[in-house]
């Protein structure tokens, strides 16, 4: 056994409260970033099964103005499940002394 092994391991039998800190904060560190990398696995799955549960549009068209008949005649094509027509409104505040908008709004009915 060399000098630079005896060494370690004389250390490590002195300072045993040391090297069991040292020992667990490894241990926790490693369950950590288990924890977050299973966290991280788990949300995504969650968030893409939750997304196609919605049932989301495969298209969405900005026609206006529109004639309020033509998501029926739409509705009506081979290969269309289903079409809604809908109006959306947006505002947004801004203040002079503020880059980002103070207030942003987004309605649709």
């Amino acid at each position: 056994m060399g000098t630079l092994w005896r060494k370690t391991w004389r250390d490590l039998w002195l300072f045993k409260a040391r090297t069991a800190l040292v020992v667990l904060a490894i241990a926790v560190g490693t369950a950590a970033a288990g924890v977050a990398v299973t966290s991280l696995i788990v949300l995504r799955r969650d968030l893409r099964d939750g997304y196609r549960a919605t049932n989301p549009a495969h298209a969405i068209l900005d026609t206006s103005p529109f004639d309020p008949a033509l998501a029926q005649r739409v509705a009506e094509r081979p290969g269309v499940a289903a079409a809604e027509a809908r109006r959306v409104d947006s505002a947004r505040l801004l203040v002079a002394a503020c880059e980002d908008p103070a207030l942003s709004v987004r309605r649709t009915f």
